[in-house]
């Protein structure tokens, strides 16, 4: 594949395609660097590692003194475990991703389940362990280069939320797992940002990987604020019908006039013979 020399065709088709303002096109990267870099007094740890569970695929992202140093990401997410679930138990997608948010968990050291709940639990371990065995791998790489240890990790986006996944995860690598707190700034960050307050960036993350309900085709322009609803019904665009309706507006006042013209001849001439008849 030929380089990009310019980025304007790139972002115009991506705009024509996704219906998503310029503005709205943030790379995860650059929006954890930014949030990570502004609350040092949270992630203060030297290397810390933020895992991104998302629906489609996983991230892996480390950070060494706020600075992003390496990032993996594999194509597996919730949709995968969605899909595994209907697949096993014979069921619709419809009703995977309801067990899958309802009675789905990874399975913690010493939790006592049924042999039922364990076989479920198993399953959604089995789909995630090629990401969670990627993960280590990377963590592994970031030890060898910078002669450093992960020291802690945080976890995000809406398969983060299956339960059990931080006890999972802080059992097997010895490491602590929380979740990112991006969601407790909520009641300060604003859609309308000033030059005072740098919540550009943390507004994106916060609605791109912390939100776990609520109509995912909502938009918000980062810069001015706009929020733009892409309805979840037909995505109908109305300018192609401007033509044809203004062609049949034409036709029917062309024939509301002609019969108007007809009303007006007929009515004169029954008045015409009217004056004869009565003469």
């Amino acid at each position: 594949m030929a380089p990009v020399n310019r980025l304007d065709p790139v972002i115009k088709a991506l705009q024509m395609e996704t219906g998503i303002d310029p503005d709205s096109l943030v790379v995860p990267q650059g929006v954890l660097a930014s949030y990570v870099s502004n609350a040092r007094e949270i992630y203060s740890e030297q290397g810390i590692g933020i895992i991104d569970l998302g629906h489609t695929k996983s991230s892996f992202y480390i950070f060494r003194n706020g600075v992003p140093v390496l990032q993996t990401t594999a194509a597996i997410g919730g949709l995968n475990i969605t899909q595994k679930i209907a697949e096993h138990y014979k069921i619709s997608l419809a009703e995977a991703e309801v067990a899958k948010v309802n009675k789905g968990f990874f399975g913690a050291p010493g939790l006592e389940v049924t042999n039922e709940q364990k076989a479920f639990s198993d399953l959604i371990s089995a789909i995630m362990e090629p990401v969670f065995h990627k993960f280590y791998q990377c963590m592994m790489a970031y030890t060898a280069r910078y002669h450093d240890y992960v020291l802690r990790l945080y976890a995000c986006g809406g398969t983060s939320l299956i339960p059990g996944l931080p006890e999972v995860l802080s059992t097997r690598w010895k490491i602590p797992v929380d979740y990112l707190t991006i969601s407790n700034q909520l009641p300060n960050l604003s859609i309308n940002p000033s030059k005072q307050t740098d919540i550009v960036l943390s507004n994106a993350i916060c609605i791109g990987l912390s939100q776990t309900k609520g109509n995912a085709r909502n938009t918000i322009n980062f810069r001015s604020g706009r929020l733009r609803n892409h309805k979840s019904g037909l995505n109908i665009k109305w300018k192609q019908f401007e033509k044809p309706l203004r062609i049949i507006t034409f036709v029917y006042v062309f024939l509301v006039t002609c019969m108007g013209i007809q009303y007006f001849l007929l009515n004169s001439q029954i008045k015409s013979k009217e004056k004869v008849y009565s003469k």
